[in-house]
This record gives structure tokens, sequence and C-alpha cells, in this order.
């Protein structure tokens, strides 16, 4: 019973049924259409609508954490079709005060004890970059080889942790699946080209190592301006 006027619309379970039916395969085609952006999608020796059946597309807002470091590996792994991500990572540094207080990071050594005028600083790290086409949370299959150690992977309940966070850095959007799916679909080809993407990308020491330089050669800028600035003023003042 309602309180007031009221209308309702009616559909018969047939209306309904080819409403949803439409609508279903209107988003699978797109999402055909939308995974054929990706190189490594090419890999799969199915057809593609199985592989959109099994996808699912979503966007993200600029700095948006899409997978967050130490976390437990989703069953998720993820291909940009649109926008940026960087991939971030939290890095210890032996920070040393000097006698004029300013402060120098060196390379951290757990097993190293630290000295009167040292601490630990942690930063964060742009490790890499994710550009539409490429892909990221690969973690959880990057161990695997071929298609035969696919078969058992499906079924393995190895924990991976994240080793980085991904963060959106512009309006992203992705087309994920699930590992097992992923695994299912991909062939030898699928594992080659992710061992020779995961091959080519800068280690961390890399990182650490043009990190401290970046830094050390910024320090040195600043202080050749502050010299020049300095050395001008004096000249100012010389010249009254």
């Amino acid at each position: 019973m309602t309180k007031r006027y009221t209308e309702l619309l009616m559909v018969t379970k047939e209306d309904f049924e080819r409403v949803i039916s439409e609508t279903t395969e209107k988003e699978i085609l797109k999402r055909v259409e939308r995974f054929r952006e990706i190189p490594l999608f090419r890999t799969f020796p199915v057809d593609a609508r199985k592989v959109a059946e099994a996808c699912r597309i979503d966007e993200y807002p600029p700095n948006t954490t899409i997978i967050y470091e130490g976390d437990t590996a989703s069953d998720t792994i993820y291909f940009l079709l649109r926008g940026h991500c960087r991939v971030v990572k939290l890095v210890n540094f032996r920070q040393t005060t000097l006698w004029n207080n300013s402060v120098t990071l060196s390379r951290h050594d757990p097993g190293v004890p630290l000295g009167p005028q040292e601490s630990v600083a942690t930063k964060l790290l742009v490790v890499a970059q994710v550009n539409p086409g490429q892909y990221f949370g690969e973690g959880s299959v990057a161990h695997v080889q071929n298609k035969r150690e696919a078969a058992s992977a499906v079924y393995s309940a190895n924990v991976v942790r994240r080793g980085a966070s991904v963060v959106a850095e512009d309006w992203v959007e992705t087309i994920s699946m699930s590992r097992g799916d992923f695994l299912k679909f991909a062939s030898d080809r699928t594992f080659a080209t992710l061992r020779g993407d995961i091959g080519g990308n800068i280690t961390l020491d890399e990182m650490i190592v043009r990190y401290l330089h970046t830094r050390k050669r910024d320090a040195y800028k600043k202080r050749m301006v502050k010299e020049i600035l300095e050395r001008k003023a004096s000249q100012a003042r010389g010249g009254r």
C-alpha cells in the first residue's frame, strides 16, 4: 500500500532478460575492442570473446593507490589502457648529520650499527613508470616459465607480497583479470614476453644509485647558486 499516487512500470521477464543480454553483449564487445590495445594480450591463443568475458574495466582518479606495497598480492593483474601510473617504493637510507646541521644520505645496511650522528631516513622513490599498453601486478605469475608450469600454478597458494605501490598519476583506465584466468589463457610466448619485460626493468640498486647521485648533484647546484649570490652581494657592497 502506498500513501500517495504511484505509477508502476511493469517489465516482462522476457524483456528484462533481453535488456540484460543486450547490455552484457555491448560490454563484452567494448572489452574486446579495448584489450586488443594491449600487446601482451595478442600472445593469448584463445578466442578474444573468452578473454573479454574474464576481464573488467575500471577507472581511477589521480593520486589513487591501486596497489599497496607490502600487501599480499591480490588475485588481479592490471593492464593500463589510458593514463599513467607511478611505481613507488619506500627505501631506507643511512642519514648522517654533519657539523653544520646539514645531512647526507648513503646506502643503509641493516647489519651495520648506526653511529652517534646517524639515523635511518625513509624516502619514497619512484622506481618505474607504467604507460598505456603496459601492465602491473604480475608478481604472482612472474615465476612461471611456460604453459606446462602454468597448469599447476593455477592451483598454487603461494603468498606473494607486493614489492611496491602503484599510484595513478592522472585519470587512469585499466582492464584487469584474475591470476587464474591469466594463467589459463597464456601461452609459452606470453611467458617469454613477460620475462623479457621484467628483465628490462631497472633494478632497485640502480635506482638507489641514481637517487643518491641526483640528490648530490642538486645539493651541489644549490651550493653553487648560494655562493654566486653571496659573491655578487659582496661585490655590490664593495662598490658603494
